[in-house]
């Protein structure tokens, strides 16, 4: 059976790259400081795959290991150092949560447009991710992400839940 879903391509090949980067970040919109969580995923599918919509859950702990956060977002969504300054939390939430850049454009900039961070970056090998932690960051101490669920050939997967055949 795990042979056979080896072959038929059953399986997760998509990987956590390197250690997580970790930094602080002022948003001057309201004063307050973000932790900024970045990274890259090794997507390791058959090039005739197309794997999209990745995503992550990401946990922050306490210098006791005690749980203090968690978060969701897609990969492939990297905000500059300047946008996390200056964006609202609430903007940076909504692009967070949706995954779709064409929510937040006002139409004054083509920043947003999808072929610059949209579909097209998940045909990469490489794919970049951000977390981003808008609570109690002077306490966190750690973090931990994982892999929630990702789109193959039209089909969403969750990870971490079993598959009858």
């Amino acid at each position: 059976m795990v042979l056979r879903q080896i072959f038929k391509g059953d399986t997760h090949q998509l990987e956590f790259l390197e250690d997580f980067r970790a930094r602080q970040v002022e948003n001057g919109y309201n004063r307050i400081p973000l932790f900024v969580v970045e990274g890259t995923i090794r997507n390791s599918f058959y090039e005739s795959d197309n794997v999209e919509k990745i995503r992550i859950k990401a946990y922050a702990f306490d210098h006791a290991q005690r749980l203090i956060g968690t978060h969701f977002t897609y990969t492939g969504i990297i905000l500059s150092d300047e946008q996390l300054e200056t964006y609202s939390p609430i903007r940076i939430k909504t692009l967070r949560q949706t995954g779709d850049l064409r929510v937040l454009s006002d139409g004054s900039s083509d920043e947003f447009q999808s072929d610059k961070l949209g579909k097209n970056l998940f045909e990469k090998k490489d794919i970049p991710f951000q977390v981003i932690f808008f609570k109690d960051v002077s306490t966190i101490k750690s973090t931990s992400i994982e892999i929630v669920s990702y789109v193959r050939n039209d089909d969403l997967v969750f990870l971490g839940a079993s598959k009858s055949n």
